[in-house]
């Protein structure tokens, strides 16, 4: 893996912006929001998230592994709809802010490496000219997942749903059913969701999902599976459920499937103070 993986991922993410969001936005959001210039406010969905990779990841630094840790969407994100994107099929709600560009799909994916790189290390850098403030300090129990792991591994941030309804902070079951989906680009055989073609680029030697039992729709959708994952979610009795041979993920690098670990999200993981049995859990599989 070079450099170069970024520009790759990014193609990746667009493609699926263009078709699946567009498709989403255009046949569903629209048409129940009657024609209006964005949409209803309960419809409005987030920017998307772009995932990118740090230097350290790219180049696995000091010979360590790699695992990516997936959350459930980029909570915060704002909505899609303030012109900041400029995206051809949505129409901005406020046209003042239509001359910047800090949601346009390489910024975004520029400034989710920066906020990694600053909840790791504490350093401010990588941010786009475009941004005009500073990344702060984030001392959520999400990130402290990261900061436990940091030591010996080096780290991806990814998330599930790449947008969410801003209104509610989450995706609808049909929405994350459309927009996890599946899909087969010009010339390929097998289809394969975003989710799947950015771990597959990312090449992780392990993931873990931080997404809750509640999220196991959006996970069977991305994995190309009906429900299986349901019979499996994680529980009160066993909160870390390894799911390999279910989701069966793959790499560009290696045939067998990479380890997948599914759990709860770390701030229920810390109110019931097991955040740190999980990450000595973590520790323990032998990649």
């Amino acid at each position: 893996m070079d450099k170069t993986a970024n520009e790759i991922l990014l193609e990746e993410q667009e493609y699926w912006v263009k078709k699946t969001l567009k498709e989403y936005w255009c046949d569903t959001i629209l048409k129940e929001s009657n024609g209006k210039l964005c949409a209803d406010k309960d419809k409005i969905l987030s920017h998307p998230f772009y995932l990118g990779l740090t230097d350290e990841y790219i180049i696995r630094l000091d010979g360590k592994k790699r695992i990516m840790i997936v959350g459930q969407e980029p909570m915060g994100y704002g909505s899609i709809c303030d012109g900041t994107a400029r995206y051809d099929f949505i129409k901005s709600c406020t046209a003042q802010d239509c001359e910047k560009d800090t949601n346009e799909s390489k910024n975004s994916q520029q400034w989710a490496i920066a906020y990694l790189i600053k909840q790791l290390y504490g350093e401010d850098a990588y941010l786009p000219e475009c941004y005009n403030k500073k990344i702060k300090y984030n001392s959520s129990p999400f990130w402290n997942i990261f900061r436990l792991l940091k030591d010996e591994y080096v780290l991806c941030w990814n998330n599930l749903d790449k947008v969410y309804f801003v209104e509610t902070g989450e995706l609808t079951y049909e929405a994350e059913k459309k927009l996890s989906e599946c899909y087969a680009k010009e010339g390929e055989v097998e289809k394969r969701s975003l989710l799947q073609r950015e771990i597959k680029l990312a090449e992780p030697d392990l993931v873990l999902f931080v997404t809750g039992p509640k999220y196991n729709v959006s996970m069977n959708v991305a994995f190309g599976l009906k429900d299986e994952l349901d019979s499996v979610k994680p529980s009160s009795n066993k909160k870390l459920i390894p799911i390999t041979d279910i989701a069966k993920l793959t790499s560009n690098t290696k045939s067998e499937y990479i380890p997948a670990f599914w759990t709860y999200h770390p701030n229920y993981l810390s109110h019931n103070k097991v955040l740190n049995e999980i990450i000595n859990e973590i520790k323990g599989v032998k990649l």
